[in-house]
């Protein structure tokens, strides 16, 4: 076997993390890899149905968490499943799994690979904890890290970690699944059901949670309201912050330009990208948890999207701006509504930028290119 992969994050469950460790699983395979997948049962019967469809092995246990009590339990199931299926490389691949490798790793002889997204640097390096002293041992014993932008290397080479045991490898985007045609029927419904026709139409696709900046954005549409009354705002996704988004909403007098449409499944994200005009998510840091990359930013540049983005983190990796999109400063709403209403004000420019990011993505974040440059890794 090639490689098993351990993660606490992982589809149907929705999250940034667990998509990565998906598409690796399954474009490893595609590939002629031999792969098992080690994570959480969720919903019984949602996991059957998708593990069913599955090109590799998932293998489930209801007792992965991150609670301390647990730990042992999931240390056991580790090892017994190295001994097991006896992998050539195992990848420890989100902040869960990685707590619980960081005291794991004292009872497992084999070497690993650590997958670095960002915000688990700074959650845990710079807890001042007992715990912070157990992880930096997790990450100097793995005999590669793997990090998913230069932003979080460069965090871990400030940490001490030498650079040339880091390698970057940005996450990619399931290409077929996005070139698919545009459904002008489907679209057309969208808008209607929303009142947009005739309106220019900015999208959000992410956790309703305060760094993703739907809240900057709300802030930013009374000055956009001065260029363009009938600006239109969707909200796709749920989360903790949504109460407070409401309350920022009404405040703002902006109650008929914001939706908030839910959560979105893969089918109808192609559909509300195709419905905007512009894809704006200015990510900013909140604590110690950040923007690593953004995958978001690549599935709207394959619709053709010009991108508003936050200049944070991962981000300007993802967004090249001024080439695929324009990068803000994600805390000034001044400095976000100035970027939309560049972007609608000169269609011709904004839809080179989506034009530009689209190739680029083609070009550089495909996932079939992706993993192979993690096979390149594994068979040094």
């Amino acid at each position: 076997m090639d490689i098993l992969i351990y993660t606490h994050e992982f589809p149907p469950q929705i999250g940034g993390a667990g998509a990565y460790s998906y598409e690796l699983a399954k474009h490893l395979s595609q590939l002629g890899k031999k792969v098992i997948v080690f994570t959480r049962l969720y919903n019984n019967a949602e996991n059957l149905k998708f593990d069913k469809r599955q090109s590799f092995k998932i293998i489930r246990l209801r007792f992965i968490s991150r609670w301390k009590i647990n730990y042992v339990i999931n240390t056991l199931v580790l090892m017994c499943l190295l001994v097991r299926y006896t992998p050539k490389n195992l990848l420890i691949s989100e902040h869960g799994s990685q707590q619980v490798m960081s005291y794991a790793a004292f009872f497992i002889p084999k070497r690993y690979l650590v997958l670095a997204h960002g915000s688990e640097v700074l959650v845990n390096f710079y807890k001042r904890n007992f715990a912070k002293k157990f992880f930096r041992r997790f990450y100097e014993k793995a005999k590669r890290i793997i990090s998913i932008s230069q932003y979080t290397k460069n965090l871990l080479v400030g940490l001490g970690f030498p650079e040339e045991k880091i390698t970057v490898i940005h996450p990619g985007i399931n290409t077929a699944l996005f070139m698919e045609e545009t459904n002008e029927s489907h679209v057309l419904g969208i808008k209607q059901r929303y009142g947009l026709t005739g309106r220019k139409v900015l999208l959000t696709l992410a956790r309703l949670d305060p760094r993703k900046g739907q809240d900057m954005v709300i802030r930013a549409l009374p000055l956009v309201k001065n260029f363009d009354r009938d600006i239109a705002y969707l909200i796709c996704g749920e989360g903790k912050d949504r109460p407070r988004l409401e309350k920022i909403v009404a405040a703002c007098q902006v109650k008929d330009n914001v939706f908030f449409v839910g959560v979105l499944s893969e089918d109808q994200k192609i559909l509300f990208f195709d419905a905007c005009d512009i894809f704006i998510q200015p990510s900013r840091q909140a604590g110690n948890w950040v923007e690593g990359f953004g995958i978001t930013f690549l599935e709207a540049a394959i619709r053709r999207k010009p991108i508003i983005a936050g200049n944070h983190g991962g981000v300007p990796e993802a967004v090249l701006d001024g080439t695929t999109g324009l990068l803000v400063n994600p805390t000034n709403p001044q400095e976000i509504a100035g970027a939309i209403i560049k972007l609608l004000k000169d269609e011709a420019a904004a839809a080179k930028l989506g034009e530009r990011a689209r190739e680029r993505c083609l070009q550089e974040f495909d996932w079939t290119m992706v993993a192979e440059k993690f096979i390149g890794l594994l068979e040094k």
